[in-house]
């Protein structure tokens, strides 16, 4: 949870970072009436930077999807081994899932009636 959320928060500044460059460059051409940018820097390498700036941002984008995927399969695995421990705590007690349901069900059928005898 926390490393996709570092990871999206990189990506997403990232992103802000390509966007200002974009409009640099683009001030810059619209300035110059549409032409290649006479930019301070030379134009070849602030689009060397912004080629490497998106290829960083695709990388974080891919780290905080792996990220949220681990996650995703630990919050599985998780559920899974509490589903298996209630299962073993349930057959130790010698019960078996469809009493359990029984019993809830007969809990249930209880209370409805507690409930009626109350409004009576």
């Amino acid at each position: 949870g926390k490393e996709a959320l570092a990871c999206l928060e990189r990506a997403s500044n990232q992103a802000l970072s390509l966007l200002r460059a974009y409009q640099v460059i683009r001030k810059h051409k619209i300035q110059n009436g549409g032409g290649e940018a006479a930019l301070h820097e030379n134009p070849s390498s602030v689009e060397a930077s912004l080629q490497k700036q998106l290829v960083d941002f695709r990388i974080l984008m891919c780290q905080s999807l792996m990220a949220l995927a681990k996650r995703e399969d630990s919050v599985s695995k998780t559920r899974e081994s509490r589903a298996k421990k209630e299962g073993i705590e349930r057959a130790e007690r010698g019960i078996s899932d469809e009493e359990d349901e029984e019993k809830d069900e007969e809990k249930d059928e209880e209370k409805k009636e507690e409930k009626k005898e109350e409004k009576k």
